[in-house]
């Protein structure tokens, strides 16, 4: 009993075939009954253990052989699945890339084109504004000149402001054109005749018909022809927010409410 623990087993069995051998039999509780029971146990344990382990190893070894034929066989066409489905990719955003730039190209040469158009519209511009120029500054020349010939204190003839109004109204223009005075001379078919009525509050008396006539009867109601009553306050708005002198033109005069206008008010 003694005997190293992997040797028990062994004297036990021998023991055992000899007591079986003189018709012996080991009391129910012997410790090498015990040590018997316990030990073909664990045997049976270790047996059983051993073919897990062995049905583990050969399931691994199956999967590894497919997993090998797999490779083998099935690796080849799905390389050249991917490789098709990878070029077919590729020559679509090729096709994309290519697509754009034609694109852009045309856009390019459209921002060309308006471009080239713009300019030349810009360089025909630039001529007629060149021109208007010239023709201004030839003005001015001529301006500067009456200018100056008016403050030369050495010219003969000095202008009065009767003489300054008449040449800046013109009152002859083209053939047949003159100022209606009304004289015995002149022919007065519709017979005008001048009836002077206050214009306004500025004590200054104004010429309407005497016949039946809109804006006369206006003037001879109210003093004055409403729309002109804005001009001189747009003249004042001008003077006070420019640094240059304003001019007036007066285009088409009738019975002339709005010269009074400009020129009382």
């Amino acid at each position: 009993l003694r005997a190293p623990e992997d040797h028990r087993y062994q004297l036990f069995l021998h023991l055992k075939i000899i007591h079986t051998a003189v018709g012996a039999t080991t009391p129910p509780h012997h410790p090498l009954k015990k040590k018997m029971a316990t030990t073909s146990r664990n045997t049976k344990r270790t047996v059983k253990l051993r073919y897990v382990v062995t049905a583990i190893c050969g399931i691994a070894m199956i999967s590894l052989v497919w997993y090998g034929f797999a490779l083998t066989f099935a690796l080849p066409s799905m390389t050249e699945s991917n490789t098709e489905e990878y070029s077919r990719s590729k020559l679509q955003e090729e096709e994309k890339i290519e697509s754009s730039m034609y694109s852009m190209i045309d856009e390019l040469q459209k921002e060309a084109k308006d471009s080239k158009a713009a300019i030349s519209k810009l360089g025909s511009n630039m001529e007629e504004i060149q021109s208007q120029l010239t023709v201004l500054n030839s003005f001015l020349a001529k301006q500067q000149a009456v200018v100056n010939s008016e403050s030369d204190p050495n010219s003969k003839e000095k202008k009065t402001p009767k003489d300054i109004l008449q040449s800046v109204v013109k009152n002859i223009e083209g053939d047949g054109w003159n100022i209606a005075t009304f004289n015995d001379n002149e022919p007065n078919k519709h017979n005008f005749e001048c009836e002077m009525v206050p214009f306004g509050a500025t004590g200054h008396k104004i010429c309407v018909h005497r016949f039946d006539d809109v804006i006369s009867n206006v003037i001879r109601r109210d003093g004055n022809w409403g729309d002109c009553n804005i001009l001189s306050r747009f003249w004042k708005t001008e003077v006070a927010s420019t640094a240059v002198d304003p001019v007036y033109v007066e285009v088409g005069a009738n019975i002339g409410s709005c010269i009074m206008e400009m020129l009382f008010n």
